[in-house]
Formats: structure tokens, sequence, C-alpha cells
């Protein structure tokens, strides 16, 4: 029978990895947004650093998925 190492199986662990990567790279956009945003209200820059925070957003949950994606693949 099929090994358990973390209690999920099948469809389950297939809904859990895109979940953590959905969430992860939506989190990451928004903080990014929201970090930028900030500090164009603060230095009065609009809209360059929101535009360089969603960029930066992009790259960090990139980065991220690639970590999980290979961590999972690593695991099989």
């Amino acid at each position: 029978m099929g090994e358990k190492k973390n209690g999920l199986t099948g469809p389950l662990k297939t809904f859990a990895l895109a979940s953590t990567i959905a969430v992860q790279f939506a989190a990451s956009i928004l903080l990014g947004f929201w970090g930028g945003s900030f500090l164009d209200h603060k230095l009065g820059s609009e809209p360059w650093l929101t535009l360089v925070g969603i960029l930066v957003g992009i790259a960090a949950g990139t980065l991220g998925v690639y970590r999980v994606v290979s961590r999972t693949l690593d695991r099989r």
C-alpha cells in the first residue's frame, strides 16, 4: 500500500500543493504591491515604487514557487 509521509495521499496531496503554490505566489505579489504603495504615499513617487514592488513580488513569488516545486520533486 502507499506510504503516508504527511498523512495526505493522491488528490488531496495534489490539492495541498496547488493551494500552497497559489497562496504563496498571490501573497508575494500583494505584499510587494502594499509595500510599494506605502512607500509611494510616504515619498510621493506614485506609481513608480508600486510598480517596483509588484515586480519584486512577482520575482519573489516565482522563486518561492520554484523552491516548493523543487522540494516536492526531490522527495519523489
